[in-house]
């Protein structure tokens, strides 16, 4: 499945910055409802614990990514 199917960009970058260690902490990230942590969550948490000690996108993120980061959560 390709990532946007799953995400959007922002909260890709979300799980990038944030490196859930675990489906509790999949619930810290933007975008990640109840609905999507008991589908994807495990999965999310996986990839990003495997992620940890790769060079990935979303530390230099672009002024347009940040300001998504910053706003509000849909619904929120």
């Amino acid at each position: 499945m390709p990532a946007y199917v799953g995400a959007s960009d922002t909260t890709l970058i979300a799980i990038t910055r944030i490196k859930p260690a675990d489906v509790q902490a999949v619930g810290l990230v933007p975008g990640f409802g109840q609905a999507k942590i008991a589908r994807s969550g495990p999965a999310f948490a996986a990839a990003a614990v495997d992620s940890r000690h790769e060079n990935l996108p979303g530390d230099d993120a672009s002024p347009e990514a940040e300001e998504a980061l910053s706003a509000p959560s849909p619904g929120a």
